[in-house]
């Protein structure tokens, strides 16, 4: 065992060895000969040492459960593998004990290696863990979805009907970003970030994307609790109210604006609020509130999203950029899939932004820009779809008349400092 301040270190082993702290052991492990290393670590706590019988055992038992786990998977899903392994990786970054879904198990893994672009994502994305959610529920797994529901009532009660950008995994705030520069980042990508700057930000999607999940739920026969289908009531309220002011969208730009895919989700959360209404209590006067703002999203995406020019959506009012984000547009009623403008779209995101793999976000790159998401570029909304009635006013552009978004407070985190390896064990792909 070895000590330095308040952090302790033992290492167990069996068979026995002689292990002598800062000098080399060499082990020759064969057939037969099987041998067990157990590390424990404790900070300002007690060292709880588990002996190498047990502590393989344990082992055992947990790859029994996780092996348990997936056999629940359906064996006719295509890609079955593949899908397996994508679930495992989403199950293993819920934190258990409040059931939240993160997107990242550590820090600044960069997105280029060796680049700058290194975020802090050690939290809950409501955006992102939905999408989760509606994969869970996809392949058959209610219990993941309905804890990650559950955890998001509690997290987001003390600010309905808001829903802010990102919480930790305790559902409080996430600390300002700061920078650490002393601190070496994985393959030499500095520098080291901890905290987010999408804290505090106004994301409109999110509500789309959370509501999208609800309905999700409800689709698969499952009823909302009361106090769920209240926050998603007071979520598409505040979505009827203020979907005409600008926000930081999807790749989270610090300068806000009209995103044109934060519009067609805000859509999409009235659309999925409307339809959770048939099987759940919903007033006549709010459900025509709904319909109305969802028909002028629908109108003003039309009239101010679109480029003649291009002959394709864009990122945003008034700007040439494309963003690959609106490959979600064929799969809402906002524009017939097989207009022009729809195919116009998918045509100009394939040739300027493809580059023989995944989309790449878009053409512009805002130079305040904050990470870009950490979910696939374009997750499918969940149910089934019908046309919408056609909009025949354009809405008047207003001001939300309470605020979307509020600075928080932040508090601490517990960043941990670790050694990159001196070359890459294996291929690093860079997220889009």
């Amino acid at each position: 065992m070895c000590e330095w301040g308040s952090l302790a270190v033992s290492l167990g082993s069996a068979p026995k060895l002689t292990i002598e702290p800062g000098r080399p052991t060499s082990i020759t492990v064969s057939p037969g000969r099987p041998v067990t290393l157990v590390l424990a670590v404790a900070h300002r706590e007690p060292l709880i040492h588990v002996e190498p019988a047990a502590a393989w055992n344990l082992l055992l038992e947990d790859e029994s459960r996780w092996r348990a786990w997936t056999a629940e998977i359906d064996e006719s899903l295509p890609f079955r593998e593949h899908v397996a392994r994508s679930l495992l990786t989403l199950r293993l970054l819920t934190y258990s004990p409040s059931q939240a879904l993160v997107a990242a198990p550590t820090t600044s893994l960069p997105e280029d290696p060796g680049g700058v672009r290194n975020w802090d994502y050690r939290y809950v994305w409501p955006r992102d863990a939905s999408i989760g959610v509606s994969a869970f529920l996809s392949v058959g797994k209610p219990e993941e979805a309905h804890g990650f529901l559950a955890w998001l009532l509690r997290a987001s009660r003390l600010q309905r009907p808001r829903l802010p950008a990102v919480f930790t995994l305790h559902g409080r705030h996430v600390p300002a970003e700061r920078e650490m520069p002393d601190w070496p980042g994985y393959l030499d990508s500095a520098p080291v970030r901890i905290g987010n700057g999408a804290t505090g930000q106004h994301q409109l999607d999110g509500y789309g994307w959370v509501i999208d999940a609800a309905w999700a739920f409800a689709q698969k026969g499952q009823r909302l609790w009361p106090e769920t289908w209240r926050a998603m009531r007071g979520r598409a309220d505040l979505v009827a109210r203020c979907w005409q002011d600008p926000d930081a969208g999807i790749w989270e730009v610090r300068t806000p604006a009209q995103h044109v895919h934060s519009k067609l989700m805000g859509w999409l959360a009235l659309d999925r609020a409307l339809r959770i209404a048939d099987t759940h209590p919903l007033p006549d006067r709010q459900r025509r509130r709904w319909q109305k703002a969802r028909e002028a999203i629908a109108t003003d995406v039309r009239t101010h999203g679109f480029d003649p020019t291009a002959s394709s959506y864009v990122r945003s009012y008034g700007s040439p950029d494309l963003d690959a984000a609106l490959l979600v547009l064929p799969l809402l009623d906002i524009d017939n899939a097989e207009s022009p403008r729809v195919h116009g779209t998918i045509n100009a995101i394939r040739n300027r932004l493809s580059a023989g793999g995944p989309s790449s976000t878009g053409t512009h790159q805002d130079a305040t820009a904050s990470p870009a998401p950490k979910a696939p570029s374009c997750p499918a909304p969940s149910g089934s779809r019908k046309p919408s009635p056609a909009p025949d006013a354009t809405p008047k552009r207003s001001n939300c008349s309470k605020p979307c978004s509020t600075t928080p407070t932040h508090s601490a985190s517990t960043p941990k400092r670790w050694t990159p390896p001196p070359k890459p064990t294996s291929a690093t792909t860079p997220r889009h």
